[in-house]
């Protein structure tokens, strides 16, 4: 898809915005993929999809997508897009008001006077998602729920609850995700202190319509570790590291990263 302006009328229409996807990859073999929407269309698609060895010769779609609940004044708006059988929730297509493709995939959110952007970019030289929330306009502070929906399958397969036992570890503001020696742990690292809530649920029936119109099986239940709560400013940006690797020493990475984000001119600005 070329980096191009999509009228709010094309957005809000479904049978347009499904089929148009939005694909991201770098140099070690990861790949982000989702429809225009951001709603998944098939089981190939995914936030963060990678080969975790060169043992592995088919893709895994470790995490799903995260979904974004905005808290302000109590009240919520939920920016998710996703299909059931029977319906699509939440309703969050109508908050989209633009999508970029280049330099890197994003969705700028409004809800009222809350102006909300989400970045996704992967790492150049590893394998590593990095997820950017900026909040461009608000008359105060919000708060900021995210949602990480995790899969942890290859691409041709669909995950059961019944067939998975993930583990969850929280400590000193980083978050791990194991699921079996069949596949590689999983960390998020944050640019600020967060408020973690562990659900271990699970979410069932999520339906892919690419493949349902195929004839395949086509629905999918997935794990949901937790809530990742923030606060955010006008102007502010909140940054979480997906990846296969453990950072020990945070201060060295974010100098090394925030010298390569600047090399390759995806990211000025990150600030961790």
């Amino acid at each position: 898809m070329e980096n191009m302006k999509v009228s709010m009328s094309r957005i809000l229409d479904t049978e347009y915005s499904l089929k148009r996807k939005l694909v991201s990859r770098n140099s070690k073999n990861c790949y982000i993929s989702t429809s225009l929407s951001s709603c998944n269309t098939s089981r190939k698609d995914g936030l963060f999809v990678c080969k975790s060895s060169s043992l592995t010769e088919s893709y895994q779609v470790l995490l799903s997508h995260i979904d974004e609940v905005i808290m302000n004044n109590a009240c919520f708006y939920e920016l998710g897009f996703h299909k059931y059988p029977d319906a699509f929730q939440p309703k969050g297509l109508k908050y989209i008001l633009d999508i970029e493709q280049e330099p890197h995939i994003a969705f700028t959110y409004a809800v009222g006077n809350i102006v909300l952007k989400k970045e996704l970019i992967l790492a150049p030289d590893k394998a590593e998602l990095l997820c950017k929330y900026t909040l461009l306009e608000s008359c105060n502070e919000i708060d900021l729920v995210l949602k990480p929906f995790l899969a942890f399958r290859n691409v041709y397969s669909l995950t059961n609850a019944a067939s998975k036992q993930f583990e969850v570890e929280y400590h000193n503001n980083k978050l791990r995700i194991s699921q079996s020696k069949d596949y590689p742990e999983m960390f998020f690292n944050f640019s600020k202190k967060i408020i973690f809530t562990e659900a271990s649920d699970w979410y069932y029936n999520f339906e892919y319509i690419d493949d349902k119109e195929k004839g395949t099986e086509c629905k999918e239940d997935l794990f949901l570790p937790g809530q990742i709560i923030v606060n955010l400013k006008e102007n502010e940006s909140f940054v979480i590291s997906v990846g296969l690797e453990k950072i020990e020493n945070y201060e060295n990475y974010k100098n090394n990263y925030q010298q390569n984000v600047r090399q390759i001119d995806l990211m000025q600005d990150l600030k961790f």
